[in-house]
């Protein structure tokens, strides 16, 4: 552009001084002047002459440049064209997949449709097998007594067995199986917990005619399950009472409520190879201890077989005194339909999970003091307790029979297991 305006004011110039020249008398004008006159004429044709030049370059490459700007807004064009296609393509195939997705859905109602009748069938097959069961029982019960011939005690009924156990359950398939056990590894599960006993108030032999003295039952065992119960340890392993009391230390003071599954965490696992190799293994002080494993039956339960699982360990085999020192015994024990593996507080402890007792019969804030010791501290003796942050004290929660919750002696107490493999 500014190319342009310098021509054009170079021509005006030029038209400029000829019209001045003009207007001259050219018969007057000698002959260096003419000559001059005739230079700046030459001058400026030539530099008019180069500037056409840089014009038509200038020309040239904007045509080029226009032609490049073509091109490539056809080759963007086609792309475009491209984008659109794809775009209408897979707008397609969205729609496709949409409808696919909507057929399937109908196929998964139909599906869970169909579900829901077979569970129906299921449900009422059952019943039906249950009313069979019982028909059964009753007819079985008849014929029994038309032949009035009860038989032994051991075989009252042997014809009526109802399962209602969970067959799923490893304990309650393996205790009737026994099968060999050659690479399998469980961990334990509290199922249960039995608290209390059997207490009866005494006959009085007199010759008096009082009910109250005939004797009754004052309290009984209960068979609660572990979601009943709570598990404590202490937060801290020293304790300085503030104010040098002697009451004793209060549970609220140190202890800290811990998850439901706390005990089954800090039990081991073990596992059984060939039926024979049985390992067990501490997650609390991250060793293993090796027995040689055998189960049989044994000695009935109220009348009800039991199974016997012995653990010899023969790593004291060779002290010639106590050659069963560090055996472990456990029972399974059937109670209901279900099988569970029946462990004491000692049996616990064997196991290396620290079971203690912070009191028993009263409620949280039971207070003790066979733990108190006393230290001199800024002239004068304060009392303090030392607290094994291992120990694990077990506590019922309150429901509604009671007043409120309460610790308990671990040691009045069965633990019933399942087992879970691994």
């Amino acid at each position: 552009m500014s190319q342009i305006k310098f021509t054009l004011s170079l021509f005006i110039g030029i038209l400029i001084f000829s019209m001045n020249v003009n207007g001259q008398d050219w018969e007057q004008m000698n002959k260096k002047e003419l000559r001059a006159a005739i230079d700046q004429f030459q001058f400026n044709i030539d530099s008019l002459q180069k500037q056409v030049v840089v014009l038509d370059e200038n020309k040239e490459n904007l045509r080029r440049e226009l032609e490049t700007l073509k091109s490539g807004a056809e080759l963007n064009n086609q792309k475009l064209s491209k984008i659109k296609d794809s775009l209408t393509a897979t707008e397609k195939k969205i729609e496709t997949l949409r409808i696919r997705i909507e057929q399937q859905q109908q196929q998964i109602s139909k599906l869970q449709e169909e579900k829901r009748n077979v569970a129906d069938s299921i449900s009422k097959l059952n019943e039906t097998i249950a009313n069979l069961s019982k028909l059964n029982s009753i007819l079985s019960s008849s014929k029994n007594n038309n032949e009035n011939n009860p038989g032994s005690t051991n075989n009252i009924n042997s014809d009526i067995i109802i399962n209602k156990s969970n067959e799923n359950d490893f304990l309650n398939k393996y205790f009737f199986e026994l099968s060999p056990l050659m690479n399998n590894r469980f961990s334990f599960n509290l199922s249960k917990i039995i608290i209390g006993d059997v207490n009866n108030k005494k006959r009085n032999n007199s010759y008096y005619d009082n009910d109250e003295e005939k004797g009754g039952a004052l309290s009984l065992p209960e068979i609660l399950n572990a979601e009943d119960f709570s598990f404590w340890t202490s937060k801290v392993s020293e304790y300085t009472d503030a104010d040098n009391s002697r009451d004793g230390l209060k549970a609220s003071s140190v202890l800290e409520v811990r998850e439901r599954d706390f005990l089954n965490k800090k039990m081991p696992t073990f596992e059984i190879l060939k039926n024979k190799l049985f390992t067990m293994q501490f997650k609390n002080k991250g060793t293993e201890e090796s027995f040689l494993f055998n189960v049989s039956k044994a000695s009935s339960n109220n009348l009800r077989h039991k199974a016997i699982i012995n653990l010899a360990n023969e790593e004291v085999k060779a002290d010639g005194e106590n050659s069963k020192a560090k055996d472990i015994v456990w029972e399974i024990i059937n109670i209901g339909e279900e099988s569970y593996i029946a462990l004491t507080e000692d049996q616990i402890n064997r196991l290396n999970v620290g079971l203690s007792n912070w009191g028993d019969n009263d409620n949280y804030g039971r207070t003790r003091s066979y733990e108190r010791k006393s230290k001199y501290m800024n002239n004068r003796y304060v009392s303090y307790y030392e607290i094994n942050t291992d120990k694990i004290y077990l506590s019922r929660n309150k429901d509604k029979f009671m007043d409120g919750g309460y610790f308990i002696n671990p040691d009045t107490c069965v633990f019933l297991f399942k087992i879970n493999p691994i």
